[in-house]
């Protein structure tokens, strides 16, 4: 896999509004105009707002599951960057979805792409203890047609932990 970052950052410009008169012209085209403590600065300046777009992050696929019967489902166990943002890892697994489209139910497992979490991404639970499975399984999503999708970046609160 390619390492590559979470977020990537992009600059834009934007021209500020700087008139009550200029707003309420806009208003009136259908326009929505931004009320920010800058817009009261002259026309020829802009304001720089910095963007973080999630990207996909670097991962493996360690495990499928093919579940046979009326269900086509598949249990996909991955390992990726653990300082991946959550929106980067939502992306992941709908990405995911979409290249296993033959799966109507899917459930998808993220851990850490350290030892523990290879060891559960393997199906060997029994190598790890509670503090290492808290930290190192990052999310847990699943999809099918009828319920949609549903992401959880905080798997063991069940058993009482809070990441």
């Amino acid at each position: 896999p390619i390492n590559m970052e979470s977020t990537q950052e992009f600059k834009i410009d934007k021209p500020i509004i700087n008139t009550a008169k200029e707003n309420l012209n806009n208003e009136k085209k259908g326009y929505l105009a931004e009320k920010s403590p800058t817009s009261v600065l002259q026309n020829n300046k802009k304001e720089q707002k910095i963007i973080k777009v999630p990207k996909i992050p670097s991962y493996k696929i360690e495990r499928i599951e093919r579940l046979s019967g009326s269900f086509d489902q598949g249990k996909f166990y991955l390992t990726v960057d653990n300082n991946a943002s959550s929106e980067s890892l939502m992306l992941l697994c709908e990405d995911i979805t979409r290249q296993f489209s033959e799966f109507s139910n899917i459930v998808i497992c993220l851990y850490s792409s350290d030892s523990a979490g290879v060891y559960l991404a393997n199906g060997y639970d029994d190598k790890v203890n509670l503090d290492q499975l808290k930290s190192s399984w990052l999310a847990m999503y699943t999809f099918n047609s009828v319920e949609g999708a549903y992401f959880d970046d905080n798997p063991t609160s069940y058993l009482g932990f809070n990441n």
